[in-house]
């Protein structure tokens, strides 16, 4: 069954620039995974989110440990004032 993960990011004032294009690195190398059903980078009131969908956990797995997500994840730490939010998620309609 597909997995979906909704991840927030909030962004300090001034680096949401830096955080849209940090976004906008991400998706290439993140939608040419064997397992990234969907990605979606959206701004949002206060932030942005990620809405990705997954084949499966494992997917969802390998894509974190990824060097492209490492990367993306040190970059945001250096932009946000507060973690970001990623949940798991499962469609229930």
């Amino acid at each position: 069954m597909p997995r979906h993960i909704i991840a927030r990011f909030f962004p300090r004032p001034g680096a949401e620039g830096a955080m849209a294009q940090a976004l906008r690195d991400l998706a290439g190398p993140t939608r040419d995974e064997a397992g990234c059903l969907s990605y979606q980078a959206l701004r949002a009131e206060g932030g942005f989110v990620i809405h990705s969908i997954w084949a499966d956990d494992a997917a969802i797995d390998i894509h974190a440990a990824l060097p492209h997500t490492q990367a993306f994840l040190a970059v945001v730490q250096g932009l946000c004032d507060q973690p970001p939010d990623i949940q798991r998620c499962e469609l229930v309609a």
